[in-house]
């Protein structure tokens, strides 16, 4: 397991979503390392990355919240898109709900602000964030896009219009939203960084609705 000692834990599906959501914590007024922020892999020895094996995670981690080594519990992964092998948003709320459902766990709230599980027996509610919005299919980079300053929204349509223009991509079609962010960021002061240097870098806007949304589900989730 990580070092880091903190019984807040925030399970993500790989490295990419671990830098951007610990920038985010750090930007909504968390103290660095205040929340254990990562995928599986950095968990512990012998774990992998990718969303079953973060859902797997988040799941055996309520043993933790019985016995108190965990405090605060929450779970970001990508819906996908079940037409391409994918569960798609409500194959992935139901697949969370049914590993959740035997831990007498049920979901007490469920909307573009989050979901939150309750506990029959008292223990602590849990979270969890389907990106990008707890209803659409897609992935962390929609939710990027939908944050975008106002100020970066002519450089963002000119590397749309890039990716849409090109004749024959070889990447697959679901994943257009991915190769826009990675154009996004190839155009930046400092090109092809990761998603985390959106954060501080006035590259999105911290007051719009979707921003805010994740902020207060956070606070929900862990204070």
């Amino acid at each position: 397991m990580s070092a880091n000692p903190s019984s807040k834990k925030l399970i993500v599906e790989g490295d990419i979503d671990g830098s951007f959501f610990e920038a985010f914590c750090y930007s909504i007024g968390y103290r660095k390392k205040e929340i254990w922020v990562g995928p599986p892999a950095d968990y512990a020895a012998g774990k992998g990355r990718g969303k079953g094996n973060a859902i797997d995670l988040f799941v055996d981690l309520v043993g933790e919240l019985r016995d108190g080594r965990v405090s605060r519990l929450g779970l970001i992964v990508d819906a996908d898109y079940a037409s391409k092998g994918g569960l798609g948003y409500s194959g992935t709320l139901e697949h969370i709900s049914g590993k959740l459902g035997p831990l007498d766990y049920a979901p007490i709230s469920d909307g573009e602000e989050g979901i939150v599980f309750a506990h029959a027996g008292g223990l602590p509610d849990i979270g969890v964030w389907i990106m990008p919005n707890n209803r659409n299919e897609g992935y962390l980079e929609d939710f990027c896009i939908g944050i975008a300053a106002r100020s970066e929204a002519t450089l963002l349509r000119r590397a749309r219009t890039a990716v849409t223009d090109i004749d024959t991509p070889k990447f697959p079609a679901h994943f257009k939203t991915k190769a826009e962010m990675a154009t996004w960021l190839a155009w930046q002061e400092v090109p092809g960084q990761k998603l985390a240097a959106l954060i501080g870098n006035n590259l999105i806007d911290t007051t719009s609705p979707k921003f805010l949304a994740l902020k207060k589900w956070l606070k929900r989730t862990f204070d």
